[in-house]
């Protein structure tokens, strides 16, 4: 804003005060531009909103963690939930078999009951054996899952509460760098403001002075081009009787060369009537003399009976 210029006075050749032409479009220009500016508090409201953004970008970064972290806790449930619902679904499996097989037992223990009796208690014995280490191992695998599962919720917890304080941080530290820009812009303004005010005031002073310069030289200009105008009539009227006298002199002329076109354009006319007249006259007798001469070959022809062998 110390774009300060400075008027050079320049003396004409009859004495006047000159000002540079570019100088008063940069005032208007300046006066523009003074019209147009606005309060200062409107750029200082973008920033705070583009800091807000900011601040809805950071939470929605924190809520995207979160959202992660509830599918990941989701996903793992639904893992242990399966995994459950395997170990169900395998031990129903096995007992329905265990069924069927008991159900042949039992027909095969009408058929030979016996044998059939010493089988059946064997293969049930080894059934129950191995169901119930089956029914063990998973009894004993459910409250490790259960472990499990608590441990993974305490690391989440323990991991959002740790998320959550750093982001914390980054907000206070977010907030008294927006104060300190504050007290800053608001200093910034201030000078701004007086240093605009300074600007225009010079400006302004600098306009009067072309101004008045620029009366002065109308002035001197105006009556120069009075006498200039008046020098210049006085040699158009000279010009004007000489350029009167010309056109005289031609139009003289003009009307001498027009008498000359006629009468030679009559003259031209009156030799072509006369040649066309001869050429009429030529074929005329050309075409006479040619039906002579077919008389006489027809008269010769009937003379010498030329004509009765061609036929």
């Amino acid at each position: 804003m110390e774009s300060r210029q400075r008027v050079r006075d320049v003396t004409s050749p009859t004495g006047a005060r000159v000002i540079e032409p570019l100088m008063k479009p940069h005032g208007q220009k300046l006066q523009e531009r003074q019209q147009k500016l606005g309060p200062f508090e409107d750029e200082k409201l973008g920033v705070y909103h583009g800091q807000l953004d900011q601040m809805e970008n950071v939470f929605e970064q924190a809520r995207q963690v979160r959202t992660g972290l509830q599918k990941m806790y989701a996903e793992r449930n639904q893992q242990i939930l399966d995994s459950l619902a395997q170990i169900r679904s395998d031990t129903d499996a096995r007992t329905r078999e265990h069924n069927e097989r008991l159900k042949e037992y039992s027909k095969e223990f009408d058929a030979n009951l016996s044998q059939g009796n010493k089988d059946l208690i064997a293969q049930l014995k080894t059934d129950l054996v191995a169901v119930g280490k089956r029914y063990t191992a998973a009894k004993n695998r459910i409250p490790r899952l259960d472990e499990m599962i608590k441990k993974e919720a305490e690391e989440c917890q323990e991991n959002a509460v740790r998320e959550t304080a750093a982001i914390a941080k980054r907000l206070q530290e977010h907030s008294d760098n927006l104060e300190e820009q504050k007290v800053e812009r608001k200093e910034q303004h201030e000078s701004y403001c007086a240093a605009l005010v300074e600007h225009f005031r010079v400006i302004r002073e600098k306009l009067q002075e072309e101004t008045k310069a620029r009366k002065e030289q109308f002035v001197v200009i105006n009556e120069k081009a009075v006498e200039e105008y008046a020098a210049m009539n006085v040699v158009l009227d000279v010009e004007d009787v000489a350029i009167k006298q010309k056109l005289e002199v031609l139009r003289k002329a003009l009307q001498e060369q027009n008498v000359d076109r006629v009468e030679a354009q009559k003259s031209v006319a009156k030799d072509m009537m006369h040649y066309m007249a001869q050429f009429e006259q030529a074929i005329k007798d050309m075409n006479k003399a040619q039906e002579e001469t077919t008389k006489q070959l027809n008269t010769v022809k009937k003379k010498t009976g030329f004509a009765e062998m061609n036929c």
